[in-house]
């Protein structure tokens, strides 16, 4: 018997020493990974993947190979796309000079990183050219800067419109992103935020499903809308809501009177009043309500089980215990309880100044409930994991329609509020 796990040990060594012990490492991973990107054209990451393995084991010879060719591609590769760049001349052709240039200096900055790197059977060093390009990047962020800054001017002409304003703003801090402070980008931002920030009203939504027996539900999602909206520093840069309060106060101080839903001609008239640009408001047109549902599902589970174990004699007169196995089996009824809102209805944008639909969407917000629990009657020792860890579930009875509904509308609030967000930016 020894002798015959002796062999099939031997079997094994043999097999293994046919492979490099070096894929086993975290080098020859990080060499394999670096090999493979190489081979389907990404270069950077070949790069960053021998520089590890080499930090580790800078005498492995597969990536002291991969380490030169690939950091020789990359260079050749990011300087043609620079010269690609410059001969076409695109408007803002600067940017990709700048990117290409920032991924050259990375590369640069990651193989100075290398400890000293030599040949294991020459001794000889392995020398990699890198080339400073720092001064042709920092010219390349100025003239990114300038390209930037003077499309920023151009546009700030026009600023009156906000739509202008706000493109010219985010020209102001593409110049501040290559260049900090450059020139007077800062007061000149500051200046077109200001002028590009649109403001928009979040009325109510109007209630048309013939359902009023959960309360507010139109009011609630406008000011889960505000909320979700202001909290997102990115979208408030250019957008300022005007919350119900200040529509309220407003309505009222001019004596005006909000009956039905805001159309494109009451949208003028009221958005003046309200000193905004836009009008969001919308109809919710039906809110249902799938009552509590239990099913349940009766199935037979059956296994075998270890009861004890037995001692036996082989052909040969050896002795050896056996395990002694029991079939056992149990009935498993599975329930399952749902319940759901759902409340559907659309919402528009109108103009103040044009009086015309700028966007109309329909929208849905979803509530769901589902809980599943199981009871057994036989041995538990035939139930599967899943079916015991149904078992160990308690039952749960369903919110009741008023909570679901409400988290129907907190669902629906956080979908328009994206959509809001996305078209803020």
């Amino acid at each position: 018997m020894k002798s015959r796990y002796a062999k099939w040990f031997i079997i094994f060594l043999s097999v293994i020493s046919l492979f490099d012990c070096a894929v086993f490492t975290k080098y020859g991973q990080l060499g394999s990974q670096g090999e493979k990107a190489y081979k389907s054209g990404s270069y950077d990451s070949a790069v960053q993947f021998a520089v590890q393995s080499l930090i580790i084991k800078p005498d492995y010879v597969k990536s002291q190979i991969l380490i030169q060719n690939a950091f020789t591609m990359s260079i050749k590769t990011h300087n043609k796309n620079i010269k690609v760049a410059l001969e076409k001349e695109e408007k803002f052709y600067w940017d990709t000079v700048v990117q290409e240039y920032s991924e050259i200096h990375q590369l640069n900055e990651s193989v100075a990183m290398l400890p000293v790197l030599r040949h294991p059977k020459t001794g000889k060093e392995i020398k990699l050219k890198i080339v400073s390009i720092t001064d042709k990047l920092d010219i390349a962020k100025k003239n990114a800067a300038e390209v930037h800054y003077f499309e920023g001017k151009t546009l700030s002409i026009n600023n009156a419109n906000p739509d202008v304003a706000k493109q010219a703003a985010k020209q102001f801090t593409s110049a501040m992103s290559y260049v900090p402070d450059y020139k007077d980008s800062q007061k000149l931002y500051d200046e077109n935020r200001k002028a590009g920030i649109k403001r928009i009203a979040v009325i109510p939504f109007e209630n048309k499903s013939g359902i009023s027996k959960f309360g507010a539900i139109s009011e609630s999602i406008a000011d889960d809308v505000i909320a979700k909206v202001m909290s997102d520093e990115s979208a408030t840069e250019f957008l300022e809501i005007i919350s119900r309060d200040e529509i309220d106060a407003i309505l009222q101080e001019q004596e005006f009177a909000l009956t039905g839903l805001v159309n494109e001609e009451s949208a003028v008239e009221l958005g003046q009043l309200l000193g905004v640009h836009e009008i969001l408001t919308g109809k919710i047109t039906q809110i249902i309500i799938t009552p509590e549902r239990t099913t349940d599902k009766t199935m037979e589970e059956k296994d075998k089980i270890v009861v004890s174990t037995k001692t036996v004699t082989n052909k040969d007169g050896k002795k050896k215990k056996e395990k002694v196995y029991k079939d056992v089996k149990a009935y498993i009824k599975v329930f399952k309880r749902t319940s759901s809102a759902s409340i559907r209805g659309s919402y528009k944008v109108i103009s103040v100044k044009t009086g015309k639909l700028i966007r109309t969407e329909s929208f849905q917000g979803d509530a769901e409930f589902s809980h599943s629990w199981a009871t057994y009657k036989g041995d538990v020792e035939a139930l599967s994991y899943s079916s015991k860890k149904l078992v160990r579930e308690e039952e749960k009875f369903a919110p009741v329609a008023g909570e679901l509904v409400n988290e129907a509308s907190k669902d629906l609030a956080g979908k328009l509020a994206a959509e809001v967000i996305r078209y803020a930016r």
